[in-house]
């Protein structure tokens, strides 16, 4: 079953925002009042299956807390 988008948590928040412009920081502060990561990729911009990303995420950093 496919995930649909791939949601991460964000190590520096507000350098992420400094970075981004007004929509995307808006979206990004609404996604973390509501509980979803702070950056959301949808799976049909990243050239692979969101399965396929975790999978990666979890071979390249072990340690890496990964939520399907």
């Amino acid at each position: 079953m496919p995930l649909g988008a791939v949601a991460t948590g964000l190590r520096d928040p507000e350098s992420f925002y400094a970075q981004s412009s007004w929509w995307a920081r808006q979206l990004a502060k609404a996604n973390a009042r509501l509980g979803y990561g702070g950056l959301n990729l949808p799976e049909s911009t990243l050239g692979a299956s969101a399965e396929h990303i975790l999978e990666a995420l979890r071979h390249h950093h072990p340690d890496l807390p990964v939520h399907p």
